[in-house]
């Protein structure tokens, strides 16, 4: 059995061609799924009676989505194609709306995702980007401060930057005053 370590410095063809020469008994060891993505798996050979070779195929094919996308573990989004549909389409959006951006610190798999995101629509396209949390706090809900840099980058920079002040718009329109803290 071959040594395989998800690291940072493989390349995109590096994945590709251990991907491509790995065994069937390999696959097993290098593809392991969650309980989800096992369902959807099975489900998909029953209806789609599909061979232990289609299988494994698809398996090989999961891993390498996911190892490009920098994910420990494949994803239901991996194996079904939905995962590259997801980043294309937002890509093309005229406008993106991410409303309470860095309310929770994101993984690492998630930020990738994001830098995707962002790289794809950089310079093209509008997003929006609404939060609470004061931008000088975002790097730090980032868990990894190369992504970090390249993520803000692509939107604080080039941004137009409105901050808001006073009482909340919900306290001051709601139909039953709210006690005063």
């Amino acid at each position: 059995m071959r040594e395989y370590s998800r690291l940072t410095s493989l390349t995109a063809t590096d994945i590709l061609t251990f991907m491509r020469d790995t065994l069937p008994a390999e696959v097993r060891q290098f593809c392991e799924l969650d309980e989800t993505s096992r369902a959807l798996m099975r489900s998909a050979m029953n209806q789609l009676q599909l061979s232990a070779r289609a299988y494994h195929r698809i398996l090989k094919l999961a891993r390498t989505i996911a190892d490009l996308a920098g994910s420990e573990n494949i994803q239901p989004a991996h194996l079904d194609g939905s995962y590259p549909a997801l980043l294309a389409s937002l890509a093309k959006l005229d406008l993106l709306i991410l409303d309470d951006w860095m309310r929770d610190p994101l993984t690492a798999s998630e930020a990738r995702d994001l830098l995707e995101v962002f790289d794809d629509r950089f310079g093209r396209v509008s997003t929006l980007v609404a939060s609470q949390v004061p931008v000088a706090d975002w790097f730090a809900r980032l868990p990894d401060p190369t992504i970090a840099d390249s993520i803000l980058d692509r939107i604080i920079h080039n941004s137009y930057r409105l901050t808001l002040t006073g009482d909340s718009q919900r306290k001051t329109r709601a139909a039953v005053p709210m006690p005063s803290i």
